[in-house]
């Protein structure tokens, strides 16, 4: 489908795939990111702030208590309520009411949290009635706190209340109670001391813990009796948590999904506070920038595949030039081409413009003089001039450059600039099989960039075989062979090729063998003896048989041996 599109299509393609996709997936997870700590940052800050309401609460409740204990301890207030009433004179007890009355107003307002205390005493008593902070221990007997703080005679119980009698409509207190015994009348209960606590100074305490203000928290006892409760939810919280790991010396946080629940203990009090709390207030703004996020990453993608598109135009564009160039090489002789700068492309130019001097240089020579040994050198020479194989570099060259794989393109280059320079190298017809095999490796290379690897080359040629001397550019056209006509012709586009070498009495034999799709043994036999077709097949072959043979002598020269479906062997027999 690629091959289809226009290379400047494929270029925008390229930025997009490279460009746009990650920056897409780096700015959600830059945003999971920051979603993540929000929410640590939102979960520290409610730790913290339960904390410190835990500990104003212990410090407030407990001043409550010291003031309930004060009251409980008067030694006034103990002979009252013991004394008998049978010979409990009434001024005795205006006495004592006068007393009480101021000792219990100081005690009130010593703490600014207590609403009221009340004390509950005998039914005999002429203050019993006083109905604000004196009322009957008979009245308070039928409510249903009485019998808590009755079995809990040794210390102080929070219970609710709404018992007011000189009041209109009821009042929400927490109470701390305390009931007053008689040991020497078996424990009998002779008073109640209750320090009141008027529920919404307990709600505007907790409400410290609602980081943000929103959430739901709770003043409860153990048994789950709640004694202030304070509800800023738009939606309901979920029915199961998971805990989290926490400091030990911290609140207990428990998680889920986007939600924190906090538990504290307060003190001594068997009570709990407990805060839930919703991070959706929280994280929504920073889900709400996605779509800003996005759109923010596609214009920048937009402009860097535009500043992307300018900056390689050059580089592609003098790529182009030379693809052009090489195209002409089928119909005519290329001429050369003005060289600018001084980069691998450059370098390729002057490679090309050499080619071509060469090329016009090996035409002129056997236009004058059509000996036979300058026309097979000529035929070498066109041979290596491969338009085909050249612009497919080139292409590959293209796409890399499109891509900014720079270090991918200066390694090409670098092996075609190698390539043709051996390809090229003037006054030397004969050289060592050792700087053959290196012009075979620099080929084998740049097919292998070109078809990601599909050639194994394994050259096993001994040192003695390397320093015998062999016409130039004889084994690379039997190596291209293989590939083009062995290898790339198999189903999975992909095999080896193996070099060796033994002595035959005397002479150097080079083999090159390789695992394609072969041909029959009769093909193999009559290969060489075969016309070269119309679409130029076969003519490598014949011409590196028959610059051997003009070189060497009739003894020498090129055989092939193969098999249907599991090779071709091509055997290059030179003098020892």
């Amino acid at each position: 489908m690629l091959e289809q599109l226009s290379f400047r299509r494929r270029i925008i393609i390229a930025f997009v795939a490279l460009i746009l996709i990650p920056s897409i997936l780096l700015s959600i997870f830059a945003q999971l990111r920051a979603m993540g700590a929000m929410r640590s940052a939102v979960t520290k800050s409610a730790v913290d702030a339960m904390r410190l309401v835990t500990k104003e609460a212990e410090a407030r409740l407990s001043s409550i208590l010291s003031a309930n204990e004060r009251v409980f301890l008067d030694s006034r207030l103990l002979s009252a309520l013991n004394a008998d009433s049978s010979i409990y004179p009434i001024t005795q007890q205006m006495e004592d009411l006068e007393y009480l009355r101021a000792f219990i107003r100081s005690a009130e307002e010593s703490n600014r949290d207590i609403y009221r205390i009340r004390l509950f005493v005998p039914p005999g008593r002429v203050y019993s009635n006083e109905r604000i902070n004196f009322l009957s221990l008979d009245g308070a007997s039928d409510a249903g706190w009485f019998p808590i703080l009755n079995s809990q005679r040794t210390h102080v119980q929070l219970v609710q209340g709404q018992v007011y009698p000189d009041h209109e409509e009821p009042v929400d207190i927490v109470s701390f109670g305390r009931s007053i015994t008689v040991m020497e009348r078996f424990g009998d209960t002779v008073g109640i001391v209750t320090a009141d606590v008027l529920v919404q100074t307990l709600e505007d305490l907790i409400a410290r813990a609602l980081v943000g203000g929103t959430g739901a928290v709770s003043l409860q006892a153990d048994d789950g009796t709640v004694f202030a409760s304070v509800s800023r939810l738009d939606a309901e919280p979920p029915d199961r948590w998971s805990p989290t790991e926490s400091n030990p010396d911290d609140p207990i946080v428990l998680g889920s999904r986007n939600w924190i629940r906090l538990q504290s203990d307060v003190g001594p009090f068997d009570v709990t506070v407990e805060a839930t709390i919703p991070l959706q207030s929280w994280i929504a703004p920073i889900a709400g920038w996605r779509v800003e996020v996005l759109l923010a990453v596609v214009l920048v993608t937009l402009g860097a595949i535009w500043l992307a598109f300018r900056i390689t135009r050059y580089d592609v564009s003098r790529i182009e030039v030379l693809s052009r160039a090489m195209n002409s090489t089928e119909d005519s002789v290329p001429v050369q081409i003005e060289v600018q700068g001084d980069d691998e492309i450059a370098s390729l130019y002057r490679e090309f413009n050499a080619l071509v001097e060469r090329l016009r240089g090996a035409l002129e020579a056997e236009f004058r003089s059509g000996q036979e040994a300058k026309s097979a050198e000529l035929l070498a020479l066109q041979s290596q001039i491969n338009p085909h194989f050249l612009y497919n570099t080139l292409d590959m060259l293209k796409w890399n450059a499109a891509q900014g794989n720079t270090s991918e393109i200066e390694a090409t280059i670098d092996l075609l600039s190698a390539f043709y320079r051996r390809s090229l190298r003037a006054g030397e017809p004969i050289v060592t099989v050792g700087d053959e095999l290196e012009h075979v490796e620099t080929y084998a290379r740049i097919q292998n960039l070109r078809f990601d690897n599909a050639i194994q080359l394994g050259i096993y040629i001994p040192q003695w075989a390397r320093e015998a001397r062999i016409v130039r550019i004889t084994l690379q056209p039997l190596v291209e062979n293989s590939i083009i006509h062995g290898i790339l012709e198999r189903q999975d586009r992909s095999g080896s090729i193996a070099l060796t070498a033994r002595r035959i009495n005397g002479d150097v034999e080079i083999t090159v063998r390789d695992d394609g799709i072969g041909m029959s043994e009769e093909k193999a036999k009559t290969i060489l003896n075969t016309p070269v077709r119309s679409d130029g097949s076969g003519f490598g072959v014949h011409n590196v048989d028959a610059r051997l043979r003009l070189t060497f002598g009739e003894s020498y020269g090129l055989s092939y041996t193969a098999s249907a479906g599991e090779g071709t062997t091509a055997r290059v027999l030179l003098p020892g």
